[in-house]
């Protein structure tokens, strides 16, 4: 017999008590099937409620057949009656996100002609997927009006029609539904097929924010938060902020232009340091006399780029390898030039004998090792490839 759903009409009922009408042995417990439940299962993108029967856990929750089985961890008798609680707190943020997007869904197609193709409940977020894009300013135009909807607090009805009412009814559905069909309506947004709890009024779903938005699969995916957790969001970027503002000693108006002033300072003082890097560089490089056998230079700590830049330099020096070395905690970073020698080819004795990792093209290679100095000019000087 399909399990009454008390959810199906009122995603308040959040205690009840009910009969056993089936107990299975399972690996990890016992599955409890009720006469009727307030526990919604979980489906369409969201995860099953949590909460307690009898005050013990119930460790998981799954729907075959139409009946409704919740997990615990001891047995019961057929005909036990039986109390249930659904931890308040999680149901609500759950319906908070759920109405939310129906709410985000339900415009989205009046305005835009968008279909909702994929659905996903996080922790504390939602994501939703469109089939086709929408700008910054429908996206923008988008939010905005669902937050109106909140503020007006329409009604939410969770109803289950008969056959010929469904047949009349205009609805959404990603599924060709037909049975047990149970219509979500938001007055005036939104009619949609959905198995799960939602809130009464428009008004408990509190804000929406539209977190982010990415092509996806020819349309776009959202990643929303509603309710709690979209207030929760809020206080925590206000709390960054108001950190950014004393660090920064900026107006909250301008923290933008003086993180872009600082980024732009960055790449500037970068750039010079690069600039300072290869003149210095250049000047050992300069000192060094012509040579057909190899030759090393160690550079100190200097960035990737201008490891480059000294072996593009010294390869002109030098008819075998030129090899230079930027010590770091954890040993040195290389690059290695020749124009004679097939340098990948040498790279695997060098890793060989070093332990070191790295790659590249048969007269450039580069990674690291960890090594002592005198080792490694020692064996740059000796193997010439």
């Amino acid at each position: 017999m399909r399990t009454k759903r008390l959810f199906d009409t009122d995603g308040h009922v959040f205690s009840f008590d009910s009969v056993v009408t089936q107990c299975d042995a399972l690996k990890n417990g016992f599955a409890l099937a009720l006469k009727e439940t307030a526990f919604f299962s979980g489906g369409g993108g969201q995860r099953a409620d949590e909460g307690t029967l009898d005050s013990e856990p119930v460790l998981e929750m799954f729907e075959k057949d139409g009946i409704i089985f919740h997990v615990v961890s001891r047995s019961y008798e057929i005909g036990c009656a039986v109390h249930g609680e659904v931890d308040r707190a999680v149901r609500f943020r759950r319906m908070q996100q759920h109405s939310g997007e129906h709410l985000l869904s339900g415009i989205a197609h009046t305005e835009y002609g968008c279909e909702n193709v994929g659905f996903h409940m996080g922790e504390d977020y939602v994501t939703v997927d469109f089939n086709h894009p929408l700008s910054a300013e429908e996206l923008s135009s988008l939010e905005r009006k669902a937050n109106e909807a909140v503020y007006k607090n329409v009604s939410i009805r969770c109803e289950l029609p008969s056959e010929q009412e469904l047949d009349e009814l205009d609805y959404r559905s990603k599924l060709d539904l037909t049975e047990n069909v149970r219509i979500v309506t938001i007055e005036g947004y939104d009619v949609c097929a959905c198995c799960a709890p939602h809130v009464r009024r428009t008004g408990e779903i509190g804000l929406i924010k539209i977190l982010s938005a990415m092509n996806y699969k020819g349309g776009v995916r959202l990643t929303v938060k509603s309710g709690a957790d979209a207030w929760a969001d809020y206080a925590l970027k206000c709390e960054q902020t108001n950190k950014l503002i004393g660090m920064l000693c900026a107006k909250e108006e301008k923290i933008v232009e003086t993180v872009q002033n600082q980024a732009d300072e960055l790449v500037r003082l970068r750039q010079e340091l690069v600039r300072l890097e290869r003149s210095q560089l250049l000047t050992q490089i300069e000192t060094m006399q012509p040579t057909e056998a190899n030759s090393v230079l160690f550079c100190g700590d200097v960035s990737a780029d201008s490891l480059r830049f000294a072996v593009n330099e010294g390869t002109k020096k030098t008819k075998g390898i030129f090899a230079a070395f930027s010590e770091n905690e954890s040993g040195f970073r290389y690059c290695m030039g020749s124009a004679s020698v097939n340098l990948s080819d040498y790279a695997k004795k060098f890793h060989a004998e070093f332990g070191g990792r790295g790659g590249g093209k048969p007269n450039m290679i580069q990674g690291s090792v960890s090594a002592e100095k005198d080792r490694l000019q020692y064996y740059i000087a000796e193997n010439g490839g």
